[in-house]
C-alpha cells in the first residue's frame, strides 16, 4: 500500500471514531456541542424518504456539497479507471481510492465549512442505514428525488465542482488516483536496472 492511500485511510478512521472531537480543534466546544446533537434526526431505521428528506437537510452549504459532489465524480472515475484497465499496474491503486475519494471530500466539507458530523456517521450504523443513507446521497446528487438536484442546486456549484476536481486531478499528475509522480517511477525504473 502506498504511503498517501494507508494515509487516506488513516484520516478516515480518525474521522469516524473523532468527529466531535475534529469540530471541536477547529470551530470550538459550541461548534462540537450543536454537532453532537445535530446528527439526531437521521435513523438508520427510518422510511427510506424521511431518512433522505434529514439527509438533505443536513447539505445546506453550497461549497461543501460541491466538495461532495467532486468526491462522487472522482470516485466513479477511479471505479470506471479501475474496471477497464484490466491487468494494469494502477487498477488495484484506482479500485482502493475509491471510498477515500467519495467520503474525504465530503467530510472536509463538513468538518471545515458546515461545522458538523457528517450525517453517515449516524444513518451508517447498520448496512440497511448505510445503503439507504448512500441512496440518498446519490438521490441528491443526480437528481431523482421531489427536490431535483440538490446536492448542485446553482450553476455557481457546479462550476466550483468542476474545479475541485480539476485540481485533484491536476495535483496527481492528471491521473484520478494519486500515483507515484514521473521523476519517481524513473528513479525507480533506473535503480532496478
Amino acid at each position: 500500500m502506498s504511503p498517501d492511500l494507508a494515509i487516506a485511510y488513516a484520516l478516515m478512521c480518525i474521522a469516524q471514531n473523532f468527529g466531535s472531537e475534529i469540530v471541536a480543534i477547529l470551530h470550538g466546544d459550541e461548534a462540537k456541542a450543536a454537532a453532537m446533537t445535530g446528527n439526531n434526526d437521521v435513523d438508520p431505521n427510518a422510511p427510506l424518504e424521511d431518512l433522505c428528506l434529514a439527509y438533505e437537510s443536513h447539505h445546506f452549504s453550497g461549497l461543501s456539497n460541491s466538495l461532495h459532489a467532486a468526491g462522487i465524480c472522482l470516485s466513479i472515475l477511479s471505479f470506471l479507471s479501475a474496471i477497464t484497465n484490466i491487468g494494469s499496474v494502477g487498477r488495484l491503486r484506482n479500485l482502493a481510492w475509491v471510498p477515500p475519494l467519495y467520503y474525504l471530500s465530503a467530510w472536509a466539507g463538513h468538518f471545515f465549512i458546515q461545522k458538523d458530523i457528517p450525517a453517515v456517521f449516524s444513518y451508517g450504523m447498520s448496512f440497511r442505514g448505510w445503503y439507504a443513507g448512500e441512496y440518498c446521497s446519490m438521490r441528491a446528487f443526480f437528481g431523482w428525488g421531489d427536490r431535483g438536484f440538490v446536492t448542485l442546486a446553482e450553476p455557481w456549484q457546479f462550476m466550483a465542482t468542476v474545479a475541485l476536481m480539476a485540481m485533484w486531478v491536476i495535483a496527481n499528475n492528471g491521473s484520478v488516483a494519486p500515483c507515484p509522480s514521473p521523476i519517481k517511477v524513473k528513479s525507480i525504473k533506473s535503480k532496478a536496472a
